[in-house]
């Protein structure tokens, strides 16, 4: 069977617009990235806007405030997140700048294994967030000693 070179779903049919774009860039860093699914420089600018939105909404989350008043050993951990936060973004400005100066549509190889690394941050970040604030929700529902 040949490989496909589908790209998936476009960035907008998934419920988290987040993932949606780093789906997309997983295809951009296996070459697999078809029209309208975005450029290499959109999708990161794409991406840029999502992170800054979701950051500041998740830096004003009262879940997290919760969750230091019951747990105050987490603060480290909130903290160290938080400065991932401006990490992950300055990253994705200075890939996105690197691909606004090739005129080319192909990244390369350096910078799709910068994307890919990203992408993998990103998504432990997300991880770590998500499993913070289920612990915050079970916490505030008495579901956790």
């Amino acid at each position: 069977m040949p490989p496909t070179t589908d790209p998936g779903p476009h960035p907008q049919a998934f419920v988290d617009p987040l993932e949606g774009v780093l789906h997309a860039l997983d295809h951009l860093v296996k070459g697999t990235l078809r029209p309208p699914a975005g450029t290499p420089a959109g999708l990161l600018c794409e991406l840029i806007e999502l992170l800054e939105r979701r950051f500041a909404r998740e830096e004003r989350d009262p879940a997290f405030e919760a969750l230091l008043e019951l747990r105050p050993g987490l603060y480290g951990e909130l903290r160290r997140l938080r400065r991932e936060h401006r990490q992950l973004l300055s990253w994705a400005r200075r890939l996105e700048a690197s691909t606004s100066l090739d005129p080319h549509p192909a990244l390369a190889r350096a910078l799709r294994e910068e994307v890919k690394a990203l992408s993998r941050c990103i998504r432990s970040h997300e991880a770590t967030e998500g499993a913070l604030l289920q612990l915050a929700y079970l916490t505030d529902l008495g579901g956790e000693d």
